[in-house]
């Protein structure tokens, strides 16, 4: 699928290839106060079921990366688990 995408130049442009017929696999750890890997959540779950973007600039090869997230962030979003896990004790 061709799609159309913001450049700063030419505003929204066919600019970008997608398709919606694309393999993932995820795992999803709990983490510790030290960011290192504690008990699994999910370990290689997989889908058939996903979007990717095929083509298009400004990468025009193949790349991977990591998401990450910031230190306040990622404190909210674990405070719900660390409130649980103080009332069970």
């Amino acid at each position: 699928v061709n799609l159309r995408a913001p450049t700063l130049k030419d505003g929204m442009v066919y600019f970008c290839r997608d398709s919606f017929y694309a393999n993932a696999t995820l795992s999803l750890y709990e983490l510790d106060e030290n960011n290192k890997k504690g008990k699994v959540i999910l370990d290689k779950v997989t889908s058939n079921q996903c979007a990717v973007e095929i083509g298009g600039g400004p990468w025009w090869n193949t790349w991977e990366d990591t998401s990450r997230m910031k230190r306040v962030l990622k404190f909210l979003i674990r405070l719900p688990y660390r409130w649980k896990n103080l009332l069970r004790k």
